[in-house]
């Protein structure tokens, strides 16, 4: 009768181990990214200051892209890995690996300013046009640093945006797949003011850059490594009923051993 039980014990843990892996692969697969195709990758900046829903675009802005990092595809997961002439920032004062994925906005513009001591000969450097946009075609993958270097025209008028990254191609997570954007537009709004000429005059707002496909104008985050938490509570449920079944099976055989013996 012991022999019953173990196998039955056993039975169990075998069960609720294939439960696990199932449940965590299903999940694994939702959030892995496809392998990045050999498609053309361009980048899109859209150079604007808003005022009560109102657009006005600034022409002027000469605006470089600087590669400091290239992507790879691994286990359906996206590794950025920064360049070998930027080795000397691979580690931070911590001693923790420079990574580009999971940072706080507050981090990535600590990383950009960290770059931008070091960066030089960047891939492409554009003026933006009368619609206050500049296009950087043909880009190699990766992770680019995007720096105002200087201001002419209408971009006299504006104090220079903050450095930050963007990722070509864009990394986006869908409900059943994710996918890659090869045409990314990027609306570097960060801490743009208007510099005052009158002394009424007020500052918009500073916002933070946002990053869009050709034909949307929402953010979009990369979230390829996590597991939400409702996710965890599907894959807990299963296993606690399994366990619970178990017990009571365990314990009606074991009163029924108790029975037989003092029977």
């Amino acid at each position: 009768m012991k022999n019953k039980l173990i196998k039955t014990m056993l039975l169990t843990m075998v069960i609720t181990a294939l439960v696990i892996l199932t449940t965590i692969n299903v999940f694994a697969q939702d959030d892995r990214m496809p392998e990045i195709e050999e498609n053309s990758k361009s980048l899109k900046i859209e150079f604007c200051i808003e005022k009560s829903g109102v657009k006005t675009p600034i022409q002027g802005a000469v605006i470089s892209v600087y590669r400091v990092s290239d992507i790879e595809v691994q286990g359906g997961s996206a590794e950025y890995k920064v360049l070998d002439k930027y080795s000397q920032l691979r580690k931070l004062d911590n001693g923790r690996d420079v990574t580009f994925n999971e940072l706080t906005v507050t981090q990535f513009e600590e990383l950009a300013q960290e770059f931008v001591k070091v960066v030089s000969d960047p891939e492409f450097t554009e003026v933006t046009n009368a619609q206050g946009e500049c296009d950087f075609i043909n880009l190699e993958q990766g992770m680019y640093l995007v720096k105002e270097e200087a201001t002419t025209l209408d971009a006299e008028k504006y104090e220079q945006f903050l450095p930050y990254f963007v990722s070509v191609p864009l990394a986006e997570k869908l409900e059943e797949s994710n996918q890659w954007l090869y045409s990314v537009v990027s609306v570097p709004k960060t801490k743009i003011n208007e510099i005052p000429t009158e002394p009424e005059t007020q500052n918009p707002s500073a916002q933070e850059p946002t990053l869009t496909s050709k034909n949307t104008n929402e953010q979009t985050k990369t979230t390829t490594d996590n597991i939400k938490t409702g996710q965890v509570f599907l894959i807990i449920t299963p296993l606690l009923l399994i366990w619970l079944l178990a017990f009571i099976v365990v314990g009606t055989r074991e009163k029924k051993v108790k029975n037989n013996d003092e029977n």
